[in-house]
């Protein structure tokens, strides 16, 4: 009774909250009302749908009537999201029909329908995921769609595949690189040339090869992908040796091939929270192979969300995986045991780390090798929570040693040279940066981040594999594989070499033959790379008009913006593009008819009348005219004088009967004579 008459107190109190005051709101009215709506804050803008099929773009300060409205839906608004970076809106109807939209322009860009998507059922959900560019929806299932941007096909960008890449390794028994896209393609090339030497396709069907690993020899090729399987092949001719399957179709995220007492293992780790081991043996005359049976205590205490990335200690012999929930455990690869568990704290208390956002994953692990058994320096480096950069000491139930963000786009892979002296880190705008990390947490917990060796842009999208190549030339050469579909390779001070396509071949061992001081065309024409001052100068066209070439070779920029040198070659490539480069459509400006160029008339002199013919004396012209020598051009030059007397608006007609006359008259005439 009592809890009753509390539950009908706060009803009659929240029924009496007092409204907002008119000043202290604004109301937008739209007509048949607003079923969703989103805002941006870095455009500062309000997007709305409801019930009449409009998609409104209004101004949060002006609620009378709306900036632009966006017209083409056939059913009610029912999802709205704004993509401040690709600067798109995208629009979806009740009817499951997405259109996707220019922000700036508001112009129409595509429409995607049933037919297309294939998504049947009622809607009841949708969420955009930014991080993935790609769109979920539930109906009777959940349907993911990615965004899948075109790629320029022009001659300045070379693409070593028709589809992101997604794995790359380096065989240095072979001096040969070997990359994989999602489509499945497998290509081999020559790292010492650059050159094409051998590719396969569908190597998992139509599933992406999501990792890759050489066994100890690096003979053979061991490649993991979406459909749940492992396949075993002799990558020079595209042969597949041995089927591994793991018991279950789950996506397969990280390979690592590992040796415990010479016997030699494949663990795979995925999106079934497992660990899989099978054995590496050459012996087995059957073309499939299954796993070993589970850990017992990776069935009882192992992870609880999707495993991400697992790495191997081989001095001692420890294994280390992580998880989407951020988890990483330390297993014991001799009896299978957790050595420890450890999870990452959020960096502010009061936020935690969000799971829809995967905030709290760890996406990528590294064992520092080198270090051994060192009880007091950090042997493990994280990549993660939320972009950060974590050294852990595994010996002391996990601390943390050091941690830093290395970009404020958040991190999204690392690496470590053979030596274990050199960490890479590239995120999702296509940065690296290399840290000195030879001295770094050896002693104890560090508070500031490692030195920084070099950093550069190598991608104009997020960077998805890293390899260091060691021995084939003085210095310690970087592999890149991106998003963008092309593969490069750089030196360790950022000097582009080339990339995995290009017609140019280039001598590893010859520096000579790199393509530095130039980097990549398409690094020149991003419009993130571009310094502030030659923005300036290209923020309005009339700017562009007073530009040559040559005054555009005189703009001064700032390499340390770039973190590379430019020559005058690229540096008039890049204004080229800017100077070409079509300008966004308005239609805030004035309309064509205001844009239409004006002339001054001059005056018309007034109308003289009708002309009076029969007053002209024909005969008394043609008397100071020779008659033998007169022809029709001729009587247009005597009649010149007298067109005063007909009038300057004498019709054709008029001055052809003249002409007529007049010749009747010359011939009468000489009959006469």
């Amino acid at each position: 009774k009592q809890w009753y008459q509390r539950r009908v107190r706060g009803c009659v109190a929240s029924s009496n909250v007092r409204k907002r005051l008119s000043a202290d709101q604004t109301v937008f009215y739209v007509y048949k009302g607003v079923k969703t709506f989103t805002y941006s804050k870095s455009y500062n803008i309000l997007v709305t749908g409801g019930m009449d099929r409009l998609v409104r773009i209004w101004n949060p300060y002006v609620n009378t009537k709306p900036t632009a409205i966006l017209r083409g839906h056939n059913a009610p608004i029912f999802y709205l999201v704004i993509c401040d970076r690709e600067q798109r809106i995208y629009s979806i109807s009740t009817d499951k029909t997405i259109k996707v939209w220019d922000a700036q322009d508001h112009s129409q860009l595509c429409t995607i329908g049933m037919k297309s998507h294939m998504i049947v059922g009622e809607m009841t959900a949708v969420l955009y995921n930014p991080q993935t560019k790609a769109l979920a929806i539930t109906t009777d299932c959940l349907s993911i769609l990615s965004l899948k941007e075109s790629r320029s096909s022009s001659a300045d960008a070379t693409q070593s595949h028709m589809d992101p890449i997604y794995c790359i390794k380096y065989n240095p028994h072979f001096k040969q690189i070997v990359t994989a896209c999602s489509s499945g393609m497998v290509k081999v090339w020559d790292a010492e040339t650059g050159q094409h030497i051998f590719e396969y396709s569908n190597a998992h069907g139509t599933a992406a090869i999501t990792s890759m690993i050489f066994d100890s020899s690096g003979r053979r090729l061991v490649t993991g992908g979406r459909d749940g399987m492992l396949r075993i092949w002799n990558y020079n001719n595209g042969q597949c040796l041995r089927l591994l399957k793991k018991g279950s179709n789950d996506e397969v995220t990280c390979i690592v091939h590992v040796t415990v007492s010479k016997n030699k293992y494949i663990v795979c780790v995925g999106w079934d929270r497992r660990i899989n081991v099978f054995n590496d043996t050459t012996d087995s005359i059957h073309h499939e192979q299954q796993a070993l049976p589970h850990w017992t205590e990776d069935k009882l205490r192992g992870h609880k969300e999707d495993i991400l990335a697992v790495t191997a200690n081989s001095v001692t012999n420890h294994l280390a995986t992580s998880s989407y929930d951020g988890e990483i455990i330390i297993w014991s690869l001799v009896s299978g045991h957790i050595f420890c568990r450890f999870k990452a704290p959020a960096p502010d208390p009061k936020k935690p780390f969000s799971d829809i956002e995967g905030d709290a994953a760890v996406n990528s692990l590294v064992f520092l090798v080198n270090r051994g058994a060192t009880r007091k320096a950090a042997t493990l480096v994280a990549c993660g929570p939320s972009g950060f950069v974590h050294f852990w000491n595994v010996y002391k139930g996990g601390k943390i040693m050091a941690f830093f963000t290395p970009s404020p786009e958040g991190t999204s892979l690392i690496a470590v040279n053979s030596s274990n002296t050199v960490l890479a880190t590239g995120d999702s705008q296509g940065n690296v940066k290399l840290y000195n990390i030879s001295d770094y947490c050896l002693e104890g917990t560090e508070k500031s981040p490692p030195p920084v060796l070099s950093q550069w842009k190598a991608h104009t999208s997020t960077i998805r594999c890293f390899e260091f190549i060691t021995g084939l030339s003085t210095s310690e050469l970087l592999l890149t594989g991106s998003e963008d579909c092309s593969v490069r390779i750089w030196t360790g001070k950022g000097h582009y070499v080339g990339t995995l396509g290009q017609a140019a071949r280039w001598d590893i061992a010859d520096s000579e033959t790199f393509a530095h001081p130039r980097v990549p065309r398409d690094i020149l024409a991003e419009p993130l790379t571009i310094p502030d001052q030659v923005k300036k100068t290209f923020d309005h066209p009339s700017n562009l008009l007073d530009l040559s070439r040559d005054s555009c070779l005189k703009v001064d920029f700032n390499e340390s913006e770039l973190g590379v040198e430019v020559d005058d070659e690229d540096r008039g490539a890049r204004l080229r593009h800017l100077k070409h480069k079509p300008d966004p459509k308005s239609h805030d400006g004035p309309s064509m008819y205001h844009s239409l160029p004006c002339f001054e008339l001059t005056d018309i002199p007034p109308s003289r009348g009708a002309p009076n013919i029969g007053s002209l004396d024909p005969l008394s012209i043609l008397d100071a005219v020779e008659i033998e020598s007169i022809h029709t051009e001729d009587l247009q030059a005597t009649l010149k004088p007298f067109t005063p007397k007909l009038g300057r608006r004498s019709t054709h007609r008029q001055l052809s009967t003249t002409l007529k006359v007049f010749e009747a008259a010359s011939n009468m005439k000489s009959i006469f004579k």
